[in-house]
């Protein structure tokens, strides 16, 4: 019978040599070295990829952040923390939850298809979500652009900076990108 393989020292990338038999196949242990990721967790992902995979996390910080700062605005102007402050931070949540995940997908495929830098990111989410919180304002109280109060400034600035560094900056430092 005549031999498979011949004989020789076997390499030490082979398959055979991970199950110790001499099988010229290439073994996962020695494949080489790893491409850059474009997440914490090691794995490669594309942009798009990695901007989906933050979505649902950073919609929870951002309505999580909404939720605070309206519930302490609303305290602040009533002079009041009681159960009612409890309910308005719950409708809150669930609120801008709603509107931050089809939104901030959105918001994310705008980046990602633009090919936007960390600077023009935080600019559109900027002017985005302030300009998305002054139309539900005036559609919700039914009322002109002249009778729009700042406070809403208040909320939706420091969510819309929490919205774009879980999402934008977050991919952006992982995968090394400038501006």
């Amino acid at each position: 019978m005549a031999k498979r393989f011949p004989n020789h020292f076997p390499r030490k990338n082979t398959l055979g040599n991970c199950l110790g038999l001499n099988y010229p196949l290439r073994c996962a242990a020695y494949r080489g070295a790893r491409k850059p990721s474009m997440s914490p967790t090691g794995d490669d992902m594309t942009p798009f990829k990695a901007y989906a995979r933050r979505l649902f996390p950073t919609a929870l910080q951002t309505a999580a952040c909404a939720a605070v700062l309206h519930t302490a605005l609303v305290a602040i102007f009533a002079r009041h923390i009681g159960l009612e402050s409890l309910h308005i931070a719950a409708i809150s949540f669930l609120f801008v939850l709603a509107l931050a995940l089809p939104g901030g997908a959105v918001l994310l495929l705008t980046v990602w298809a633009l090919r936007l830098g960390r600077t023009a990111a935080l600019i559109l989410f900027l002017v985005t979500i302030e300009s998305l919180a002054i139309a539900l304002e005036m559609y919700g109280f039914d009322i002109g652009l002249e009778d729009v109060s700042w406070q809403y400034g208040l909320i939706t600035l420091p969510s819309a900076v929490v919205a774009w560094h879980g999402s934008v900056y977050q991919v952006a430092k992982h995968s090394g990108a400038k501006g």
